[in-house]
């Protein structure tokens, strides 16, 4: 296994270092040690976890109500939407989801300076986009099994409603809270792959590049919006799956689930509610990677003697 390790570990640094591997600037950009990059050859900070809470909180409870609505639709859910409907079961997500982003993002951020060094880059060279890639796979598979049984509360909340008690109380009961982990993992690696290394890529066509000003706050935001819904673009599917699977009780399989839904509608029936998610996306992917951004940049400068 280790043997195995080292030589992926040899094979993305040499892949990195080849030569026209871009070498883009990004959140996370090694010459800027306030958005992330290392300092002083450094390849841990908890600031990336304190800064992923923040962010992670804010954005999810601005996202909620898109959630809810997309939940709805998903499930075909016939039922008022009130704003009492909306924010309804958004407790969970909220309180957890401060500490999945610190360790989502906190994980890749880390992983990348890590890696990073590891591939022998100086502090003043960017990261190879390569290494955001490999960087965003190990956050997501590591993230899925906390955001699994957080999704599997929510979901239940949002579609048959009763308490949070109840619900947690329940799930422990059936032994479910770790139900279809496979498509919550497949969903989060998926995800980031495409989320945090095309915030890294758009930010690049922006202007974000060495040497250059930190891009205005209207253009983060935007290259954060624009590279969540890509993510949710691409991922959005397996989120239908995950959603039907979490929200019944049948015995079916992912991939069973997934054959019923295209015989009940069409390859469309896997894009239900996607005009809301992707707003949602927006939403939350304007506010998370720039707020993670600002904040990490923040307690860096704070914590610089």
């Amino acid at each position: 296994f280790r043997m195995a390790h080292a030589d992926a570990l040899d094979a993305a640094c040499a892949v990195a270092a080849a030569p026209g591997v871009p070498l883009r600037q990004s959140q996370g950009e090694p010459r800027r040690s306030a958005v992330g990059g290392p300092s002083k050859g450094s390849t841990w900070t908890p600031h990336s976890f304190v800064a992923g809470c923040i962010a992670g909180a804010l954005s999810q409870l601005a996202g909620h109500p898109f959630d809810t609505f997309k939940v709805h639709v998903q499930t075909q859910l016939a039922e008022p939407l009130s704003l009492r409907v909306l924010f309804r079961g958004c407790g969970p997500p909220v309180l957890s989801t401060g500490f999945c982003a610190a360790f989502a993002l906190g994980t890749y951020d880390n992983l990348r300076r890590w890696l990073h060094v590891r591939c022998g880059f100086g502090a003043e060279q960017p990261t190879p986009m390569v290494l955001h890639v490999a960087a965003s796979a190990g956050s997501g598979a590591l993230t899925a099994f906390l955001t699994c049984p957080v999704q599997r509360i929510k979901i239940t909340q949002q579609v048959h409603s009763g308490s949070l008690a109840h619900t947690v109380a329940t799930a422990l009961r059936t032994r479910s809270l770790y139900r279809d982990l496979g498509v919550t993992m497949a969903f989060q690696v998926i995800g980031r792959i495409v989320y945090y290394p095309s915030y890294v890529y758009i930010k690049g066509l922006l202007g974000d590049r060495p040497g250059q000003p930190q891009l205005s706050m209207p253009l983060a935001i935007a290259a954060g919006g624009a590279a969540n819904t890509v993510s949710w673009m691409v991922i959005y599917p397996i989120d239908v799956v995950q959603t039907m699977r979490m929200s019944d009780r049948s015995a079916a399989s992912a991939v069973q689930t997934a054959r019923a839904l295209v015989a009940e509608g069409g390859v469309r029936r896997l894009y239900g509610g996607l005009m809301p998610t992707l707003l949602r996306g927006f939403c939350i992917g304007g506010i998370q990677l720039p707020l993670f951004d600002l904040s990490l940049a923040a307690l860096e400068r704070w914590s610089t003697p």
